[in-house]
């Protein structure tokens, strides 16, 4: 399809006209709306990037801005949808607002907001401070605009002119900076705010000795519950009195300042109070715990495992169906999945080793847990739930998995205990050796 057709096609279906081969292209409006689309499509094209997906209603989109523009100027009564553009609304709208936005360039003059309110400094216009449109280095803008007392530069030959004649109008206890109407602070901006920070720690650099007895930010217990040692100087008055005694002997004041000891502290109840409601298990409950799980996150865990529509779909019906008599609803959701994920993928876990550690991994990752062994839990009681449910049986035999052995096998081996010693049917001479065995016993029965 060429252009021009589909620029024809792309109108007729904004403006819902059913007769389409009664159209006349030569004259009237659908000439002018034909030419202003294939100008704003060619424009479009160098001026506005779309997804894959939406590059199918670029064509459409131009021919709805078209008619706006058509109803503006001439035609008021003009009738055009949105129906039949092949995106949803909501991005129909979004990418017209981006089009109007680069394609309908304005002057910067008339894009100007003039402000009223006398409280507002006049920095904000750039027309009466600044008399001229042109552009200025970002940096030096940045030094005029922002630039602290402490790192403003010089000012040059013009700014020293009107700093001169402003100083000899003001009075001598008035600061020479100019001062802005408002009388709240201008709110800092993110660099002005580390500028502050660097010099205030330049400020404090030179007040630090280095007798300092602070002691190192280790937190006593790591994040996965292993004790650490924290190291103290030995100035500090909470050391041994045997400790102090050594120290009373050495001769360097000095040296014994700097020398440090690895030691063991036990932090007080208050601060362990404190750093057990940090921990880890306790942040999972915080999380997970007394928490109702919706079923657009059933769904997502569900895709996070990519699991098939129709087990997910279990998944959900199952976890309703229990969920309501759980307080810790995270549990069933993470044993029903696992579960699932382990007959889903029996084969490609057969194959590779690896497959058990890495779900296990995004699960624990899932829950927030410290280690694997709650989510083996969760795997352990749900699957006492579930199985022989019609549903995970199918699925097993779906994929050919029923406590570690083929399906095939494990019926095999059911049979075969039912009426003979219990051994496993691998071939077809056996069975026909057990079919044998039972057929001569049958027959050897009083009738």
């Amino acid at each position: 399809m060429s252009t021009n057709q589909q620029i024809q096609k792309s109108i007729l279906d904004v403006l819902s006209v059913d007769k389409p081969e009664l159209a006349d292209w030569s004259q009237g409006y659908l000439k002018k709306l034909a030419a202003a689309t294939g100008t704003l499509y060619n424009a479009s094209l160098n001026k506005v990037v779309l997804k894959q997906t939406e590059e199918t209603a670029r064509c459409h989109i131009c021919a709805f801005m078209a008619c706006q523009k058509l109803q503006e100027k001439s035609m008021p009564d003009l009738d055009f949808y949105m129906d039949n553009i092949p995106l949803e609304p909501k991005s129909v709208r979004h990418i017209i607002s981006v089009f109007k936005q680069n394609l309908f360039q304005m002057s910067p003059v008339k894009s100007i907001q003039w402000s009223v309110s006398p409280k507002k400094s006049r920095k904000n216009s750039p027309v009466k401070n600044n008399d001229r449109f042109t552009a200025t280095d970002p940096k030096q803008l940045r030094q005029e605009l922002f630039g602290t007392p402490t790192k403003r530069k010089s000012p040059s030959r013009e700014g020293s002119l009107s700093l001169s004649v402003t100083e000899a109008l003001l009075p001598l206890n008035q600061s020479n900076e100019p001062k802005s109407v408002s009388a709240t602070p201008r709110r800092k901006l993110a660099f002005e705010e580390d500028d502050s920070a660097d010099e205030k720690e330049e400020a404090t650099k030179p007040k630090e000795t280095s007798a300092d007895t602070t002691q190192d930010q280790t937190t006593p217990q790591s994040i996965f519950g292993q004790k650490t040692k924290r190291s103290r100087n030995l100035n500090d008055p909470e050391d041994s009195p045997e400790k102090n005694a050594v120290n009373e002997k050495d001769d360097d004041v000095s040296e014994e300042r700097e020398s440090t000891v690895d030691i063991e502290e036990s932090p007080s109840p208050s601060k362990r109070a404190k750093k057990k409601k940090l921990s880890l298990p306790n942040a999972n409950l915080l999380q997970k715990k007394f928490y109702k799980v919706k079923p657009a996150q059933v769904i997502d865990l569900c895709n996070v495992f990519e699991l098939p529509k129709d087990v997910a779909f279990h998944v959900l019906d199952e976890y309703f169906i229990h969920s309501n008599y759980l307080i810790y609803t995270w549990q069933l959701l993470c044993g029903l999945v696992m579960n699932c994920v382990f007959v889903a993928f029996n084969e490609r876990r057969l194959k590779d080793p690896r497959m058990d550690h890495l779900i296990m991994e995004k699960m624990v990752n899932e829950m927030n847990c410290d280690s694997a062994e709650e989510v083996v839990s969760c795997i352990r009681i749900v699957n006492e739930l579930i199985t022989g449910q019609k549903w995970f049986r199918d699925l097993q035999i779906a994929n050919n998995y029923y406590e570690g052995h083929t399906y095939n096998e494990m019926i095999a081996s059911k049979l075969g205990s039912m009426l003979q010693r219990n051994n496993i049917l691998v071939s077809d001479e056996q069975y026909d050796a057990w079919r044998r065995g039972i057929e001569q016993d049958l027959s050897l029965r009083p009738e």
